[in-house]
């Protein structure tokens, strides 16, 4: 470092700052990682800075506004970070889902309901579930509120078969012209997975 002085004490400099290049003395490159006061201040200005966004963002997913989520932001906000209750939330989405499923079969073959048109309503819901269990919205959240709206709808009829050993009547009259009209069941269950995107993603239509 032949002639260059130390910007705040202007002694001999032994190395440089990173940022600007300006002299150290053996004292001040000891301190903030080899940088000068001023672009050490500006590191944690910055630093503060991108910390104060991810709080922001973090605050409008949860009050539902649909922002764009970051690098390092969490997916399950209500699980501060901790894996087993990420996976414990994630467990209660699928069992939802596989719930609701079961309901809609249910009131197919109980009450003559098709399963069909309870479909809008089960992406609706499980939209809702996702965003109530992940704290908030997100294109993430909205991506798994679709696959578990398709579990939900598909996976209906094998839940009910799980867990009932009564017979029941079976589909009624409306549940029977979907059957015969499946195009229409087709896109009444295929309207569940846009209608649980736009619920967990936050849009409004």
């Amino acid at each position: 470092m032949d002639g260059m002085k130390c910007y705040a004490h202007y002694r001999a400099a032994v190395s440089a700052c990173a940022g600007c290049g300006a002299g150290l003395c053996a004292e001040c490159a000891g301190r903030r990682d080899g940088r000068c006061g001023t672009c050490d201040d500006r590191a944690r200005g910055a630093a503060e800075q991108l910390e104060l966004r991810r709080e922001a963002r973090i605050a409008l997913r949860r009050a539902g506004v649909a922002v764009p989520r970051m690098h390092g932001d969490p997916v399950f906000l209500r699980a501060q970070g901790h894996p087993l209750a990420a996976g414990l939330s994630l467990l209660f989405c699928i069992a939802a889902a596989l719930g609701l499923g079961g309901c809609a079969a249910l009131a197919e073959q109980r009450w003559g309901i098709p399963r069909a048109a309870i479909a809008p309503a089960l992406g609706i819901a499980m939209g809702v579930v996702v965003t109530a269990v992940l704290g908030g919205t997100s294109r993430v959240a909205a991506v798994g509120a679709v696959l578990l709206a398709a579990l939900a709808v598909a996976g209906g009829a094998g839940m009910l078969s799980v867990v009932t050993t009564v017979a029941l009547p079976g589909p009624g009259d409306a549940a029977a012209w979907l059957q015969a009209h499946r195009a229409v069941g087709l896109a009444l269950d295929a309207s569940a997975l846009p209608l649980a995107y736009l619920t967990a993603s936050g849009r409004r239509m």
